[in-house]
């Protein structure tokens, strides 16, 4: 399950029932690190850095055997989504809970092999799709690759479209959103 998030672009957290940490993914890493714009820190996420996610500045702990989700401010950037829910093994009582973080900064972004494979996208075609999925226009596309004017873009846009059948860059968004999760 831990992977399957960290292929969406979200943490991952395994709790034990007493709010130990059993697992993490990477991007969980990354996130709760405590200087996380600069990179992930390497130490391992500890019951204390939990704890500060799940109650900060004084409010109320998030409770970890029911169902919930809870935001957390960030300074100068938006809010994280931490969703609790508890793992459930048969019995009345939660044996762990997984933690989801989600990270509204970031958005899922497939892979060029997964838009080769699935629509048959060249690896220009790709690489153009992945930016605008990441919510660049064609314009700042255009800015930042040398060889390639905004016409060229517009062609390969183009062929996009028709290739995984969308009519406009808001469904073509939505389309490849959906693909992000495979690896």
């Amino acid at each position: 399950m831990l992977d399957v998030l960290e292929r969406i672009g979200c943490g991952g957290l395994l709790l034990d029932v007493d709010g130990d940490v059993l697992a993490v993914n990477e991007t969980a890493k990354r996130l709760l690190a405590p200087n996380s714009q600069h990179g992930a820190d390497h130490r391992p996420v500890d019951r204390r850095t939990i704890n500060a996610l799940l109650r900060p500045q004084g409010s109320t702990r998030l409770p970890l055997d029911t169902a919930c989700w809870h935001i957390v401010p960030r300074e100068e950037k938006r809010q994280l989504i931490v969703h609790a829910t508890p793992i459930m093994n048969g019995a009345e009582r939660a044996n762990g809970t997984l933690l989801m973080i989600i990270d509204l900064e970031e958005s899922p972004r497939p892979t060029q092999d997964v838009l080769k494979r699935i629509f048959g996208l060249t690896r220009a075609e790709a690489q153009l799709a992945i930016a605008l999925s990441s919510g660049s226009s064609l314009d700042e596309i255009a800015e930042t690759r040398d060889h390639q004017t905004i016409g060229t873009l517009r062609k390969h846009l183009a062929a996009i479209f028709e290739k995984t059948r969308t009519n406009r860059q808001a469904e073509l968004v939505a389309l490849l959103a959906r693909t992000a999760i495979l690896p």
